[in-house]
């Protein structure tokens, strides 16, 4: 998640117009924005525009739990960039020609050194930011099948968690929010509108109902260097539940506007 507004606080306090005070500077303010860009990826390959302006930018966020009682939960500890300091699942941008689903499993190894072997999607989020018109669409997957053990990478400092102490100071403002549904395996969808990178201004989450029975899937397995991990995936044409059965960005705005 991001802004287009960076917080006062991160500035230096005392004001000083000395030429190497200007020059750290000018190289924190170039820092701070290579984090965003980092998250925003205004000219990555993925980046969706729509004719009405706004930007989507498909992102992953991945949870494993350590197994299927699902009593404790995978966090890591983001170690640099961009929110350094909070713990959060594992994921990322999309590299060219992947998919939601290869590039969550890109990144949970990447991050966490766990290759998953069953992968499903749970949810899917949109975070919009005041001032910016980049809309940031968080795909969340959950995996209680894996290999590996968590290990420290350059990114994230993994830390297994009881899903009753989850530690919702230390993550981001809008978890505490949407976290119950992945801990109760329901599938949801949801709608942030931040202001700056904690203040929530409105939201709306929503479970997804499908008529009481489960969302048609099909087992495939991915035949790249990430082999036998298993998606679960719509039976009528293939695609990934990333594009169905999940409510839409324009639908959960309105509904928002509507309450």
């Amino acid at each position: 998640m991001n802004s287009s507004k960076i917080p006062m606080t991160r500035w230096p306090v005392t004001v000083s117009f000395n030429t190497t005070h200007l020059f750290h500077k000018y190289f924190f303010f170039l820092a701070t924005l290579m984090s965003v860009d980092a998250v925003f990826g205004a000219h990555g390959p993925s980046l969706v525009v729509r004719e009405d302006g706004l930007s989507f930018k498909p992102l992953t966020l991945v949870f494993a739990f350590a197994d299927e009682d699902r009593k404790r939960i995978l966090l890591g500890m983001k170690k640099r960039g961009f929110g350094k300091g909070k713990f959060n699942g594992f994921g990322g941008k999309l590299e060219k020609g992947e998919t939601v689903e290869e590039a969550a499993v890109r990144e949970l190894q990447e991050e966490s050194c766990l290759d998953a072997k069953e992968l499903q999607q749970i949810g899917r989020i949109f975070f919009e930011f005041i001032g910016n018109s980049i809309v940031l669409e968080v795909n969340v997957f959950e995996v209680t099948k894996w290999t590996g053990e968590p290990k420290d990478t350059e990114e994230m400092a993994p830390r297994w968690f009881d899903t009753d102490s989850v530690p919702f100071e230390q993550m981001w403002a809008d978890d505490k929010h949407w976290f119950p549904f992945l801990l109760a395996q329901k599938r949801f969808s949801g709608y942030f509108l931040f202001d700056g990178e904690s203040t929530i201004i409105k939201h709306i989450l929503k479970e997804e109902n499908h008529g009481g029975k489960e969302a048609p899937t099909n087992n495939a397995e991915d035949n790249d260097r990430r082999s036998s991990v298993m998606t679960k995936q719509d039976s009528n044409d293939g695609n990934s539940d990333s594009d169905h059965n999940f409510t839409s960005f324009d639908a959960l705005v309105e509904e928002m506007s509507n309450q």
